[in-house]
């Protein structure tokens, strides 16, 4: 018969057998084998640039000001009671405010989108010099007014590096312009400069560099460069030697260039 301190010296070792496996399992014969624990996900650094989706729509908007070539001078000779007039006339153009909304879709580097575009052109001054036979010549100018260009546009770009935090891009379009201003005209003035109501095919390029602010939102500066097929843009009035001359519509066609700031967000 096991004595009884044969008894409690078993019942010890098997006390401090236990415990010694609850502190530490791996003193355990059969103990499973102990699992690591979890390590905390890693967090993106603050200056990694955001990540850019492979695809999606996207709006946009664009503002900045256009600088437009002039409609060139053309050369008229009209008859009036048998009296002959040279008249040489043209438009010159100033600087403007160019305003821009776009949408479109974005595949990893091409994008296709339609565009509306408003520009407006200040008017300084419309020259002409008027010769008549047997009384004389004179130059005339008149200024005041502007002219409203809205256009629609398809346009094709690409984005080179697209997933980079600052990209470049390159683009081209096709659409219609239509122009608009009204004649320059004011009392006891010898000349009535033309109106402008006219559309035509239009054209356009763009130049540009993008700057992911977030995953959805870009900063974009771009230059653009805008031109037309030839259009008439009116006709205007001359007054000389007692008679009015009409001279007649002229034609010519449109080029500008621009610089603008705009935002783009993908929705």
């Amino acid at each position: 018969m096991i004595s009884l301190r044969t008894w409690c010296r078993g019942l010890l070792l098997l006390v401090v057998t236990l415990a010694m496996i609850t502190v530490n399992p791996a003193f355990a014969d059969d103990a499973p084998d102990a699992q690591p624990s979890p390590q905390p996900s890693p967090q993106p650094s603050p200056h990694s640039p955001p990540s850019n989706s492979s695809e999606g729509w996207y709006v946009g908007a664009s503002v900045g000001g256009v600088f437009p070539g002039g409609l060139s001078n053309q050369a008229f000779t009209v008859m009036k009671s048998g009296v002959s007039a040279s008249i040489n006339q043209g438009l010159t153009m100033g600087s403007g405010p160019s305003v821009g909304a776009q949408v479109g879709y974005q595949w990893d580097g091409p994008r296709l989108e339609g565009e509306f575009l408003y520009q407006n052109y200040s008017r300084p001054v419309t020259t002409a010099h008027v010769t008549i036979a047997g009384v004389g010549s004179s130059n005339f100018s008149q200024g005041g007014s502007s002219v409203d260009a809205y256009s629609l546009f398809v346009n094709g770009l690409y984005d080179f590096n697209s997933k980079a935090r600052l990209t470049p891009y390159v683009g081209v379009g096709v659409g219609l312009t239509s122009l608009n201003g009204s004649a320059q005209t004011s009392p006891g003035t010898i000349l009535q400069a033309p109106g402008l109501s006219a559309s035509a095919f239009a054209y356009q390029a763009k130049l540009g560099l993008s700057y992911k602010t977030s995953d959805s939102t870009s900063l974009f500066l771009q230059y653009r460069y805008l031109g037309t097929s030839s259009f008439n843009y009116g006709s205007a009035t001359a007054t000389l030697g007692g008679g009015t001359f009409h001279i007649p519509s002229m034609s010519g066609s449109l080029q500008n260039s621009s610089i603008e700031l705009g935002v783009k967000v993908r929705l």
